[in-house]
């Protein structure tokens, strides 16, 4: 990391990250992938809107307060508030900000600049400066000031450079920072002739494209089925595949004889793979059973939730999620639709929805006893749960308890139901007698669920099923860049030259040049090639192919 030192001897990184336009939830997942990539410095300001997400977002990384440096901005409608860097700092929840600016030139900034000196001497602040301001109001502001500006936060890119506001801040000790230094992010602004070029000659160039996922998204390698990744935390992020390392450019093939080449080294090839994203949902209790059984009844009732609710099969076609409150103390609940006989081969919805029952810490296993689909509730209880065990006997492991609905349709003391709830607690499992629709038994059976789940956190069950990860520390390693392979194309008739380092300068090599050539002709003797070709018959004026290209050989 670069950085530039202001005037009173504090030290800011060159580049960081800005969250102008990013919603609250967007700024902090930025700011923590952003900080967990290395960057250090965060601009926001009170007009964005975000500072309480910058905040979190700040707690969230595991760095320490002294390691980030913190730049937002006051804007016009606080300047003349005696207590707007107080709120400012709560809002950030922070003890003081590495950077504060007036925002704009409006207003009383001269009340705002007043502000931010006292803050400063207050140890609140410990860089003030200015945003936005033109050469004439900066120098209104070094006529008044009892502490200098450190700093002018101004338009700044390839398009608009500046240079006498820039010679004029360099004079007065202030230090420009870029707003939009790439141009407001103009694609065009990377397919100029000038930054091609630029990116040719130091071998950088190209784009992350990145792709925003929910949290409990698993990211699978579809040719190996191996997990890449697990991504369960808010703002995590991973690399599944990386650009090709980039090439070095025509300046490293410079020296005392070859004082302008005119060739440079390709970047090496970008990985290519194609992954599945599979969506498992992150919830604290869920809910099982077969379709129609009262399931997403319950958990409308149980939350704030709004299920599709109707008598017939897979109402609920997408997992829904709600939370529960009892007394202050809460969890997620998430109606887990409709297992059936065979699910766990895939009828039904299948593995759709039993990949979501794997992150559930307590079970629900709802059971309509009053038999009104015509089936045994007691073949229906264990139906379910041999589904579950078909699918991962694990899931089985997960305390269970049992909510006997539509008790509203049965006698208590019916055989049916004494019967059906004596079966199941002779297999170890509490059973809670309940109507949803008409909230009877519904809060028993939440606060027992809510002591099974606060059990399971204090004692976390045994790693899940043997998970096998993807290996990128073997695919990083090729132990057959470096070779190359000698041959003979009996069907085409040609000597063939093939290597992935061979592939790589010949893609780069320029045939205009005869540096460019040596470079090449060198790198394919030395590989041992042409000796191995002579073996298998080269001769003067035959043809070697490499990379498609075919090329007459001669003895030199």
């Amino acid at each position: 990391m670069e950085y530039a030192v202001l005037n009173n001897g504090v030290k800011m990184p060159m580049a960081g990250i800005g969250t102008f336009l990013l919603s609250p939830d967007e700024a902090e997942a930025s700011c923590i992938s952003a900080l967990q990539d290395g960057y250090r410095l965060i601009d926001t300001a009170n007009a964005y809107v975000n500072e309480k997400a910058v905040g979190r977002a700040m707690k969230k990384s595991g760095l320490q307060r002294e390691e980030i440096f913190l730049e937002t901005k006051l804007w016009p409608s606080f300047y003349e508030q005696p207590d707007a860097v107080d709120k400012t700092l709560a809002r950030l929840d922070t003890p003081y900000i590495d950077l504060l600016l007036i925002h704009q030139p409006a207003g009383n900034y001269i009340a705002g600049y007043r502000q931010m000196e006292k803050a400063y001497k207050e140890g609140k602040v410990r860089v003030i400066g200015l945003s936005n301001f033109n050469k004439a109001q900066i120098e209104e502001i070094l006529s008044i000031c009892e502490v200098r500006p450190t700093v002018l936060q101004t338009e700044l890119h390839p398009y608009h450079q500046e240079p006498e506001l820039k010679a004029f801040l360099k004079e007065s000790g202030i230090v420009p920072q870029a707003w939009y230094p790439l141009g407001h992010g103009d694609k065009a602004l990377l397919q100029e002739p000038l930054f091609a070029e630029l990116g040719k000659k130091y071998g950088k160039s190209g784009q992350d494209l990145v792709i925003k996922v929910p949290m409990g998204t698993v990211v699978i390698d579809e040719e190996t089925g191996l997990v890449m990744k697990d991504l369960t935390e808010d703002g995590e992020s991973f690399i599944a595949a990386k650009g090709g390392r980039g090439g070095r450019g025509n300046v490293h093939f410079k020296n005392s004889v070859r004082q302008t080449p005119n060739f440079a080294e390709a970047g090496g090839e970008a990985k290519e793979r194609k992954i599945i994203l599979e969506m498992k949902l992150i919830a604290d209790v869920g809910l099982v059973g077969f379709p129609n059984v009262g399931k997403s009844s319950l958990l409308a009732v149980a939350t704030s939730a709004k299920p599709k609710i109707a008598d017939y099969h897979f109402t609920t076609i997408d997992p829904n999620l709600g939370v529960v409150d009892i007394d202050g103390d809460s969890f997620v609940m998430a109606d887990i639709a409709g297992l059936i006989e065979g699910a766990s081969q895939g009828l039904g919805l299948g593995f759709r929805f039993l990949k979501h029952i794997e992150r559930t810490k307590v079970l629900i296993h709802v059971v309509d006893v009053s038999g009104s689909e015509g089936r045994d509730p007691k073949e229906d209880f264990d139906k379910i749960n041999r589904e579950l065990e078909a699918y991962s006997p694990r899931i089985l492991k997960k305390p269970q308890i049992v909510a006997a609905n539509k008790m509203d349709m049965v006698d208590e003391d019916s055989e049916g139901y004494r019967s059906f709830k004596t079966y199941v607690e002779d297999k170890g499992y509490k059973v809670f007698p309940i109507s949803a629709p008409l909230h009877l038994g519904v809060r028993e059976l939440l606060e027992a669920a809510l002591i099974e789940l606060r059990k399971a956190e204090q004692n976390p069950p045994e790693e899940a099923d043997t998970v096998l990860y993807f290996d990128f520390d073997t695919e990083e390693k090729d132990p057959d860049y470096r070779k190359v392979i000698a041959g003979y194309d009996e069907e085409k008739g040609v000597f063939t030259i093939t290597g992935k380092q061979l592939n790589k300068i010949f893609r780069s090599t320029n045939f205009n040049d005869m540096g460019s050539l040596r470079y090449l002709y060198k790198y394919i003797e030395k590989s041992g090639a042409i000796d191995r070709l002579r073996e298998l018959g080269l001769e003067e004026g035959d043809i070697i192919r490499i990379e498609g290209y075919d090329m007459e050989y001669w003895d030199e």
